[in-house]
């Protein structure tokens, strides 16, 4: 029964976040970019030598200034700040971020595109009802920063807390994965 309440609310979150990552018909050349929910541009990555991997912090301030962490208060967090830097990025990629609970189970999973293209702002998918949304991809260094941001702050991250480690995986065009791990607590 553990098994099957866990598959339903990955299938619940995957929904909830879909309809919060701007699934409408709008024609708008702009990514949203303005909800927690969606990735948002993010600064250049200042790192001396380039190399590819995930960054994590508590905010975008916290991300461009080098405020990373693998520690996080999810009872404290409102979202978590995810930047996956991948290298030899020429064109559209797409990007599969999942957040893995400590027995194995994927509690928030989303598909992405991304950019090095400030003016491709959307694209179609066959079968998608509608085109979706690009986000810039960031030079840094030789590379590129992709960011997105994790919605914590009165989701099922709160609500059903799961203490101890988690695994972050990207799969950058269902080719190559990056992965770190983070220790998440609840306060309370």
């Amino acid at each position: 029964m553990r098994a099957s309440f866990w598959g339903t609310m990955r299938v619940a979150i995957t929904v909830i976040f879909a309809m919060g990552l701007g699934c409408s018909n709008s024609n708008s050349s702009q990514p949203s970019g303005t909800s927690a929910a969606v990735p948002r541009p993010g600064s250049s990555v200042t790192q001396s030598a380039f190399q590819e991997g995930i960054d994590l912090a508590e905010s975008q301030s916290a991300l461009d200034s080098g405020q990373l962490s693998t520690r996080f208060d999810f009872s404290r967090l409102r979202s978590l700040w995810v930047r996956m830097r991948v290298a030899g990025m020429v064109g559209t990629s797409i990007v599969h971020l999942t957040l893995t609970t400590p027995s194995g189970s994927i509690f928030y999973e989303t598909t992405t595109a991304y950019s090095p293209n400030p003016n491709q702002t959307e694209m179609v998918v066959p079968n998608a009802p509608h085109p979706i949304t690009i986000f810039r991809a960031v030079p840094a260094n030789s590379g590129h920063a992709l960011v997105y941001v994790v919605p914590v702050v009165g989701t099922a991250l709160v609500r059903y807390p799961a203490l101890g480690r988690w695994r972050i995986d990207a799969t950058i065009d269902g080719r190559r994965t990056l992965s770190t791990q983070i220790d998440v607590t609840y306060g309370r």
